[in-house]
């Protein structure tokens, strides 16, 4: 899988994605594993996680548990 960002012109069809739904590549799961420590995996491609490298200015990509990249990230709500 490919990890790409895209508008949601109609941000009201993302409240009802079934699993047969085109729109299930906008989801991931969450999983937090400590403070503010989480996860992103794919609904649509289950163990692909949203991940970063370990050197500066790569780019952010999907990758499955066992790469070399890092997969948790520190996630704050913005007020």
């Amino acid at each position: 899988p490919t990890l790409q960002l895209e508008r949601v012109e109609d941000k009201t069809m993302l409240g009802t994605i079934t699993k047969e739904s085109e729109l299930l590549r906008f989801l991931f799961y969450k999983q937090d594993s400590g403070v503010n420590i989480s996860t992103l995996m794919s609904a649509r491609f289950p163990n692909w996680y949203i991940s970063t490298s370990e050197h500066d200015n790569r780019p952010v990509m999907m990758c499955q548990e066992s790469a070399q990249r890092y997969q948790t990230f520190n996630i704050q709500r913005q007020s």
